[in-house]
Formats: C-alpha cells, sequence, structure tokens
C-alpha cells in the first residue's frame, strides 16, 4: 500500500492524497521549468536580443552559463538533502530559483539575465538528484510505470512545452511573461511541498565530511568549461580561447573522476554506477534528453531559416511535438 500524505484543508476536513503523486508533481514542476526556460529561450532569442539590445555574440551567453550551473549543482543535491533535510532543502533551492526568475523577469541587460540565468541553472541542478530518487521510491512498484510515464511526459514535455511557449512568445513579441510563469510553478512548489512534502529528517547533521579535493577538482572542472564553451559557437575549435581550455577540462575531469573513485566519501558515487543497469540507464538518460534538446534546436534552425515558418505555425509544429511526446510516453508504458 502507497503512503498517504494529509494535506491541510481545514481543521475539521482533511484529503487523503497518495505520497507519490505529490512528490512526483513537486519534482515535475521543480526542474521541468529549468528545461522550459533553456527551450524558450533557444527559440525566442531574437526578441531578447532587440530587448536587451545585446550583440550576437552574448546571445550565448545565458543558456551557456546556466547549463553549466545546472551541472555544477546536481552532484551537490543528495549531499546537501542529507545534511538539511530534503524538506528543507527543496524549499530553499526553489526559493533561489523563484528569486533567480524574478531577475529574468526585470532583467534591462546582459549581466542580468546571465545572472538570473545561473541562479536558476544552480537552484534546479541541485534539486536534480535530491527530489528524482525520492519521487521514484514513492512509488508502489505495481505503478512503477506510471512514474515513468510522469517522468518522460513532465522533464521530457517540459522541453516541448518551452519549445512551444518560446514560439508564442516569437508571435506575441513578449518574452518576459515566460519567466513570470517560472515564478508561479515556483510558488505553487513552495506551497505544495511545505505541507506535502514530511517534515525534516532528524539526525541529519552528522555525516562524514566530503573529500575535498574532489570537490575542488569538480568545481575547478566546470570553471575551465565556461571559457571555451562561451566562445565554441563563434570562434570554432581551433581558437585558442577554445581548445586549450577544454584540453585543460578534460584532464581535470580525469583527475577528479581518479580521486573520487579512491575516496572514502566521494562527491559522485562513480562505484555505484560500475553494475551494467545504473550505468546504462545514466547514459541512455543523459544521451536521451540531450539529443532531444539538440533536435529541438536543430528543427527550430531548419524551419525558420530555410523554410520561413512563421512564428504561428511554429508553435503548431511544437504543440504537435509535445503529443508525439505524450503518445510515446503512453506507448512505452501501457499500463499507465
Amino acid at each position: 500500500m502507497s503512503q498517504l500524505i494529509s494535506t491541510p484543508m481545514s481543521e475539521k476536513e482533511r484529503v487523503s492524497v497518495p505520497q507519490y503523486l505529490i512528490i512526483s508533481l513537486l519534482t515535475i514542476f521543480a526542474i521541468g521549468p529549468q528545461y522550459f526556460s533553456n527551450l524558450a529561450y533557444t527559440i525566442n532569442q531574437v526578441i531578447i536580443q532587440n530587448g536587451l539590445d545585446m550583440s550576437s555574440n552574448d546571445l550565448q551567453l545565458p543558456s551557456t552559463l546556466s547549463n553549466l550551473a545546472f551541472a555544477l549543482g546536481v552532484p551537490f543535491g543528495p549531499v546537501l538533502a542529507r545534511r538539511f533535510g530534503l524538506k528543507a532543502h527543496y524549499l530553499t533551492m526553489v526559493f533561489i530559483f523563484l528569486c533567480g526568475s524574478l531577475i529574468n523577469a526585470v532583467s534591462t541587460d546582459v549581466a542580468a539575465l546571465m545572472i538570473g540565468k545561473v541562479i536558476q541553472g544552480l537552484s534546479a541542478g541541485t534539486l536534480f538528484l535530491a527530489i528524482l530518487p525520492v519521487s521514484l521510491r514513492s512509488f508502489p512498484n505495481k505503478i512503477r510505470n506510471t512514474f515513468l510515464f510522469m517522468v518522460i511526459t513532465g522533464l521530457f514535455g517540459a522541453s516541448a512545452v518551452g519549445a512551444y511557449f518560446g514560439a508564442v512568445s516569437l508571435s506575441l513579441d513578449a518574452w518576459r511573461w515566460l519567466y513570470v510563469l517560472n515564478i508561479v510553478s515556483a510558488i505553487l512548489c513552495m506551497a505544495v511541498g511545505y505541507y506535502g512534502l514530511p517534515k525534516t529528517e532528524e539526525h541529519h547533521g552528522e555525516h562524514e565530511p566530503l573529500d575535498k579535493t574532489g570537490v575542488f577538482l569538480f568545481v575547478l572542472t566546470m570553471i575551465s568549461l565556461v571559457v571555451p564553451l562561451c566562445n565554441l559557437m563563434q570562434k570554432g575549435f581551433t581558437s585558442y580561447e577554445v581548445w586549450p581550455f577544454l584540453a585543460v577540462a578534460v584532464i581535470l575531469a580525469v583527475l577528479f573522476v581518479t580521486v573520487d573513485l579512491r575516496a572514502k566519501t566521494p562527491l559522485v558515487p562513480f562505484r555505484t554506477l560500475k553494475a551494467p543497469k545504473p550505468i546504462t540507464g545514466t547514459i541512455m538518460a543523459i544521451a536521451s534528453h540531450a539529443v532531444l534538446i539538440f533536435a529541438i534546436a536543430g528543427i527550430t534552425g531548419f524551419l525558420k531559416n530555410n523554410v520561413s515558418l512563421s512564428p504561428r505555425y511554429l508553435s503548431h509544429f511544437f504543440l504537435w511535438f509535445f503529443v508525439g511526446i505524450l503518445i510515446t510516453a503512453i506507448s512505452e508504458n501501457p499500463a499507465v
């Protein structure tokens, strides 16, 4: 039997809601907006460029830094959740995401937009591995396929929905309202999470400290990727502002993995990924989402530049793209 959480409605009347449903919604609405805003930004860069008077060289900076911040935050999520408790960690990170969304909504230049996007990415990254495993474990085995359906539809669908709303913003020639949607989702997560998540666990503060060398190398690896990834599109791989930094990043990454494998308390538990199922699942999750994002970006560029598709028809295309994701999720999980 699945565990139930009583959601306070009034002192006399309470509605029992399955825990797996609450945590799944909190997962989708906490992580999904990051995918949503990134894909929307990919589609509507032109109107943001005009609105903030950005140069073409600046267009890639906010999204690149946001993705790096997300990657930086992912390994620290489980660590922070264990130290401070899932509920405190979740509510804090969602509030930080809200602050980043607010900065983006009122930004007047590219610097403010970059700060907001980095805050969004970092907070969403720290939530990713903190809440997603909890969501999976909360599902009873007999309806575990429902979890897969919700994850595929919610997280992968968030990218397609972001592309759709990005196309809509092109039609409206307005983009700030997209970050208002991020603010609304964050407020919703804070309200539901405050009442729906279990109370902070006891005895969560005493843990062995992380291996500091591994943490230092990981952070240094992420920092070393900033310069090459921000210059890659404009200057190409052969530029001296790209390949030397990438080489340094690769060396640092190898050192990080080597140190983390030997550490007593590693930042990333690589040893648990040696089994076939975990490593296969990890590769599939990363590869499939990366392919989806690149596919949407590539299709958008082709349709806009070669087919001269109007924003209205572009939005129709991505609406049906989302429908395709729904059909795929249902077909892969027939028990839903």
